[in-house]
């Protein structure tokens, strides 16, 4: 079109792109390994009857009855619900914890040992968030019925400034955040 219109610009979807540059993200290995652990915690706790009981009564002890979040796994297609699932893992934490160490559970090794990492996981996923949240509210913000081209510069920069600010606390490595800055 551009070629025997050369008036018109073609400019493609900037939410897509923005879920490319997530999936890209989300690629790298530091990050996949965050994200097999939070699944691996979710799915044992949603997919064994007895843990799940035992969690949602810590839930409840901790927590007003209305203000329960729920563990959410995302979605394969949609990468930026990894957001959604590490927030309802960081607001499940105390819970979560109080759940691995009851006796009578047989919860995997693997998933006590990340639940009760202290020193690691935890900052991990909530250092984790710190770059990824951005690029969820972009794709959020692009997707919506009143997103605006003009936007979507403003949107680019508050996700550069914001990630670069947060790389040298992420998990990444050295590598993997000079990717991050490629990819940006």
């Amino acid at each position: 079109i551009m070629e025997k219109y050369p008036h018109i610009t073609a400019i493609g979807c900037a939410a897509h792109g923005l879920n490319l540059l997530f999936n890209d993200i989300m690629k790298l290995d530091t990050l996949q390994m965050v994200y097999r652990r939070a699944k691996e915690v979710m799915k044992h706790v949603k997919g064994t009857h007895i843990v799940a009981a035992v969690f949602k009564k810590k839930q409840v002890e901790k927590n007003a009855k209305n203000s329960i979040v729920t563990l959410k796994l995302c979605s394969k297609t949609q990468w930026a619900g990894v957001v959604i699932s590490f927030e309802s893992l960081l607001k499940n934490k105390e819970a979560l914890q109080e759940t691995v160490i009851v006796e009578d559970l047989k919860v995997p090794r693997s998933v006590r040992n990340t639940v009760l990492d202290q020193d690691v996981f935890w900052v991990q996923l909530q250092n984790s968030l710190k770059i990824l949240k951005p690029i969820a509210a972009a794709i959020t913000a692009s997707e919506s019925d009143s997103a605006l081209l003009s936007e979507i510069s403003y949107l680019m920069t508050k996700i550069k400034t914001t990630v670069f600010e947060n790389l040298s606390i992420s998990p990444l490595t050295t590598i993997e955040e000079s990717k991050v800055k490629d990819f940006i």
